[in-house]
């Protein structure tokens, strides 16, 4: 029995809105509307695949595939269904609820049934990347109506593309900082074995929290040798690099790589590169550090062009040579005083130390140092005592100081959270008053501040809490059992097995919690 009436759910964004409406309240999708333009090879909405999901609008479509926004009955939560839908070797009819797939027939046949292969082999692939930011999660994969489905995450968020054309270009720190977990990811795929080739802004998600994810992981990659079709039905002009105009052109991490820089050279310049194929005859393509007006650096505008090279040969192999010419090593810095564009001098511990007995040297007389065993004695018993005493104090207090709790920061000024933060977290920005941090994992830190105090705080990171709860250590069980015990009232309107949304009652400070599959706390976010 289900707890939520099916017929009830909104099919354009998966809420409740009860009976006899035809205008989604939460969203203005309007059902009848949907149907009556709707292209006859889409599923229509309220279909049933696998007995269990119920299929809404369209996400989006691709060379290879239609992804559909889809309801678990059983779950009661909102996913993201793609199915294997190859351009010019499938076709559907469909009459009522009743649909048809039809795949072409000679010698065709053997790219469909390739191509649907792979699919379900980069399914399995995917599925071990569960624990990699920036790429979406698996969930499920079933054959059905002589095709695939690939179940996926719901994504929640904007995609990239038209983030830039509402907010206009980020910056050189921003768009590097948000795109570095994203890259990373990519590099571990790349040593899978697999190649993206359909990356650009409408295939990357920006949630609300700022983080970007990968979507339509592999949806190029149908199939590759002999039994290719012409790969030009995967064109993003602006994104594609010259080989992928070809229907046997050499692909591999090279091609991956001009389309994230095609990417990056959008995101801080707002405009899409000149197609690739075009260059062959007028190469027009202006670096970035002009276009910008040098607002990008020369460094990062010359990493930028060598990506974008015409020649397959000329760009960077490999990722791992990628990300050090674009993440040059170098010393992080803490982020600058609210209001301030000076930035608080660091001193070393040694030099500190190294002040405090100078100036003990010249406000106390010089004394002559006694000589004899009794006085190296006592020198070596007072030491020894001292560096006991430590020992006691280090046993005693760095226990307390292996979970920072972060709730207590809400409403205080940024300084007074940057001075509790571990040194070995990388600050990766600042920006429009928001402040964020990495460690090596890619877990985030993220704090949105007005007038210098904290209003809004994101963890992901391990060895921290707010009001006690941990990410990737408290579970579902142990979040739900805090908010009862606290004075926190659970919106289930706007919660499910994936996240949790409370308020507490006292303060009107609300708590956003996100699960990962083992149901283990994801992130933590807070709001006052």
């Amino acid at each position: 029995m289900f707890m939520i009436d099916p017929n009830h759910l909104c099919m354009g964004c998966m809420k409740n809105m009860g009976a006899s409406r035809s205008v989604c309240p939460y969203c203005g999708f309007q059902e009848n509307e949907y149907i009556s333009r709707l292209s006859p090879k889409i599923l229509p909405p309220k279909t049933i695949l696998e007995g269990k999901y119920l299929l809404g609008k369209v996400l989006g479509e691709g060379g290879f595939g239609i992804t559909y926004l889809a309801w678990d009955l059983n779950l009661e939560i909102p996913l993201a269904i793609k199915e294997y839908f190859p351009n010019g070797l499938a076709s559907r009819s469909c009459y009522g609820n009743q649909c048809s797939l039809s795949i072409v027939s000679g010698s065709l046949r053997s790219n469909y049934e390739h191509g649907l292969q792979r699919f379900a082999d980069e399914a399995r692939t995917l599925a071990r990347l569960q624990k990699f930011p920036g790429v979406v999660n698996v969930r499920d994969f079933f054959f059905e109506n002589s095709t695939g489905y690939l179940v996926m995450d719901y994504i929640k968020g904007m995609h990239l593309g038209a983030y830039v054309k509402k907010n206009g270009p980020f910056s050189e720190q921003e768009a590097l900082s948000i795109m570095k977990p994203l890259i990373r990811s990519l590099q571990a795929v790349h040593k899978l074995g697999m190649i993206h080739r359909d990356i650009s802004p409408d295939n990357i998600l920006r949630e609300p929290s700022g983080n970007l994810i990968l979507i339509d992981f592999g949806s190029a990659r149908m199939s590759t040798g002999e039994e290719s079709k012409s790969l030009t039905i995967l064109l993003k002009r602006g994104y594609a690099p010259l080989e992928q105009y070809q229907s046997h052109g050499r692909q591999g991490s090279w091609t991956d790589i001009y389309a994230l820089c095609a990417t990056l050279y959008y995101m801080m310049s707002g405009k899409v590169p000149q197609e690739s194929i075009e260059r062959i005859t007028e190469d027009q393509l202006l670096p970035l550090h002009q276009i910008t007006k040098e607002k990008v650096s020369l460094q990062t505008s010359r990493v930028i062009q060598k990506g974008l090279s015409l020649k397959g040969s000329d760009r960077y192999q490999n990722l791992d040579d990628f990300m050090k010419d674009l993440y040059p090593e170098k010393k992080s810095d803490p982020p600058p005083e609210p209001g301030s564009s000076q930035e608080k001098p660091q001193q070393n511990p040694e030099s500190l130390f190294q002040n405090l007995d100078d100036s003990a040297e010249k406000s106390s007389p010089k004394k002559q140092k006694k000589s004899g065993w009794k006085s190296e004695a006592f020198e070596w018993i007072v030491g020894g005592s001292c560096l006991l005493l430590l020992v006691c104090i280090l046993v005693v207090v760095l226990p307390s100081l292996s979970t920072l709790e972060l709730s207590g920061f809400l409403g205080k000024p940024i300084e007074e959270l940057t001075e509790a933060l571990p040194t070995s977290l990388e600050w990766e920005k600042t920006y429009n008053k928001f402040y964020r941090w990495q460690d090596e994992n890619g877990n985030t830190l993220a704090i949105d501040t007005e007038n210098g105090i904290c209003h809004r705080i994101y963890s992901s990171l391990p060895d921290t809490s707010i009001f006690q709860i941990e990410p990737k250590t408290s579970t579902a069980e142990e979040v739900l059992q805090y908010f009862n015990d606290n004075g926190f009232e659970t919106d289930s309107s706007l919660s499910d097995s994936s996240s949790y949304y409370a308020v507490s009652e006292s303060t009107g400070i609300t708590v956003i919690v996100t699960f990962n599959q083992e149901d283990t706390v994801k992130s933590v976010t807070i709001n006052n």
